[in-house]
């Protein structure tokens, strides 16, 4: 009885074997007969792809994503290839970590299901052309996803090795001349710098070739041992000098707190660091060679603020190792309705970009093809978090306030304009959860600021409509307005129709909302038009000046010029001058000039803010601002309040210098002196 026992445990535990057993022996065998990649056959890789994030000055909790897959690369011809993936594991871990650089085996992962319509995606293969270790004219298939692309871009990148020095730099050159001096004495080592495209970016890449007698990286070398050549190759990103990244950020702007914007945070201490390093096992030589091994391991720190606050770090580590080689056996179709790539080798931001244009524009087509239709019931979302909001903002805002009304904004960004008005009808129009009458207003209070901070043009127009229709009191709708000179995409559609409200009766009989409207414009304009800080997604492959062409800053500086000179209130003429300063666009400065220097005759009062609008053109236009302001401070025939509003312009810091005790760049000493000499003799 005991054996027969022991037997049937014996059984339940080779039944029950982890999964990654059965997976590992599925696998070929070492089974190489190849020295260099040939048309008409397939070479098949073993991928391991590991992602560890966690705040390592905290604790040694890491939440950490696994991949594993077999990878075919058959070639058609000799420089014609095909790249798919199959069998493949994903697995997630969320505990402590010693060591995320090192990777984890997968039995250490929760293996997580992959949904048949994903794992479809990741089977669909790519063509690409393979020259002498360079990947161009990548092709992928027409039901390709941005997420599918960029992993199999990943793996592309491991295989991409330069040992012809295609994009050499000045430094490569000088290399070159070293390595010529010192033939004798180092014939096996060879380094050079390139300018690459990588998966990260197009940026400077540091080669170093060694020619050893043998494998260098045991672990992951094939076992047989030949007299052909072996190339240990290690590459090096140079993340300080890229031409190109796709990178996004939403900057701070205007007069927020920006505790990362010092000018250390621009230069040596930048507040993102990242470093990429590739070794490789070559079989052959330079120009008929065979990648046996390929190991990249990135670290990426985010700096939030300062050094003394936690940091948090990513860490990926990916190793590509060849199995098996020989005649093509797999059956791959290439791909249907085939689609170049339009960043080639580079990550493609395409789910960012969709977003942002979804936030801009409001095109539906994005809803259908992006997670957020995934969500079927928001309106339940938002009656949860509004509970949820309510009670933790009944006595005093408690801690979990905050978090829950961040939530609430994040649901908002995903609404249409038909749920933002079902939501819209059930809290303003009832009082569907049995609220107090004073938790009522403020659920209704709360409804609108989200709306606000939202920013996506269904938001915006949404708002717009019901400060018309005078659902939200004037004065509330004046502050709250003010809070869309944060929204992170701004576009031309928000702007027109911030432009249409102005012109409505609602503003015209409401001072203070007027003036917000106008003002909460100019600094929206500035946004989209002005340079800053700001990097979106969609300008990695759309020209910025698009989404503000040259003609539409015209036509708004003509048409609050025309309104200027129209206006018969002094409080109006102010108060166009002022949007005018917020927008800061260069294609103004010549209509201030008039008001200036008096061309068209104004008062005192509005020639000093027309000076005043110059402040943020003198940035980018500092010698036409100065040419223009000279003449009105040395006269003094001049008032005396315009002559100081005009050396003020003239003389104080830039508004990109932290430092309020350095002079700006366009002052120069003699200009100084004559402003000094000036001063004694007002």
């Amino acid at each position: 009885m005991k054996l027969a026992i022991i037997a049937a445990l014996c059984a339940l535990a080779f039944a029950t074997r982890t999964p990654s057993h059965t997976w590992e022996r599925e696998f070929p065998q070492w089974d190489l007969k190849e020295n260099a990649f040939r048309a008409d056959r397939e070479y098949q890789f073993k991928y391991n792809g590991q992602l560890a994030t966690g705040i390592p000055g905290s604790s040694q909790q890491h939440s950490a994503t696994r991949i594993q897959a077999l990878v075919s690369l058959i070639f058609k011809t000799e420089e014609t290839a095909i790249l798919a993936i199959d069998r493949v594991r994903i697995g997630r871990l969320n505990r402590q970590i010693p060591n995320p650089r090192a990777m984890i085996p997968f039995m250490a992962f929760e293996e997580t299901p992959i949904d048949s319509e994903l794992q479809e995606k990741l089977m669909v293969p790519i063509k690409f052309t393979y020259s002498k270790g360079m990947i161009s004219n990548v092709v992928f298939d027409g039901r390709e996803e941005a997420w599918s692309a960029n992993i199999k871009r990943g793996i592309l990148n491991m295989l991409q090795v330069n040992l012809h020095r295609h994009g050499a730099t000045d430094l490569a050159e000088e290399a070159t001349t070293l390595n010529k001096i010192e033939k004798s004495e180092t014939p096996e080592y060879d380094f050079y710098t390139v300018m690459e495209n990588t998966l990260e970016g197009q940026c400077e890449t540091l080669y170093t070739v060694t020619s050893q007698p043998d494998r260098l990286n045991y672990r992951y070398a094939s076992p047989r041992f030949s007299n052909s050549p072996v190339l240990n190759v290690t590459k090096t990103i140079n993340f300080e000098k890229c031409q190109k990244r796709p990178q996004i950020k939403y900057n701070f702007r205007f007069s927020d707190p920006c505790p990362s914007c010092d000018q250390k945070y621009t230069d040596d201490e930048k507040f993102l660091r990242s470093s990429t390093v590739a070794k490789y096992n070559i079989t052959g030589t330079r120009d008929e060679f065979l990648i046996e091994s390929a190991i990249v391991e990135s670290q990426y720190t985010l700096v939030p603020f300062n050094r003394k606050e936690n940091v948090v770090s990513t860490y990926v580590n990916q190793t590509l190792v060849l199995i098996t080689s020989g005649p093509i056996k797999s059956r791959r179709e290439e791909p249907r309705n085939p689609k170049p790539s339009d960043s080639h080798m580079i990550y493609t931001p395409d789910w960012d970009i969709a977003k942002e244009l979804f936030f801009m524009k409001g095109e539906k087509e994005f809803l259908e093809t992006t997670p957020y239709s995934e969500m079927k019931d928001k309106f339940a979302f938002v009656s949860t978090i509004l509970r949820r909001l309510v009670s933790e903002m009944r006595e005093s805002v408690k801690e979990e306030a905050p978090h829950q009304y961040v939530r609430l904004v994040k649901i908002f960004r995903m609404l249409t304009r038909s749920e933002m008005e079902r939501i819209h009808e059930t809290y303003f129009k009832s009082n569907p959860e049995g609220f107090t009458p004073e938790e009522h207003k403020k659920v209704q209070s709360l409804l609108i600021d989200a709306l606000a901070d939202a920013g996506t043009k269904d938001a915006v127009f949404h708002l717009v409509e019901k400060i018309r229709q005078r659902q939200i009191h004037p004065i509330r709708a004046a502050l709250v307005i003010k809070s869309l000179i944060n929204i992170r995409t701004v576009s031309k559609e928000m702007i027109d129709e911030m432009l249409r409200l102005a012109e409505h009766e609602v503003c015209q009989r409401n001072w203070f909302l007027k003036q917000s409207v106008y003002l909460t414009v100019g600094s929206m304009v500035n946004a989209l038009c002005m340079a800053n800080e700001d990097q979106w997604a969609s300008e990695f492959k759309v020209r910025s000046d698009k989404f503000c062409p040259k003609a539409f800053k015209e036509q708004l500086v003509q048409k609050l010029f025309e309104k200027l000179r129209s206006a018969q209130k002094f409080q109006d003429k102010v108060l166009f001058l002022k949007t005018i300063g917020n927008m800061g666009l260069d294609v103004s400065v010549f209509e201030l000039e008039k008001i200036i220097k008096n061309v068209e005759p104004h008062s005192t009062q509005v020639r000093v803010e027309a000076i005043l609008a110059l402040r943020q053109i003198r940035e980018i236009m500092p010698r036409k601002v100065q040419k223009i302001l000279m003449p009105v401070f040395m006269t003094r025939q001049e008032p005396t309040e315009l002559r100081i509003a005009a050396v003020y312009q003239i003389s104080r810091p830039s508004l990109s210098d932290q430092s309020w005790t350095k002079l700006p760049d366009e002052c120069s000493l003699n200009t100084v002196a004559k402003l000094l000499r000036l001063f004694t003799a007002i």
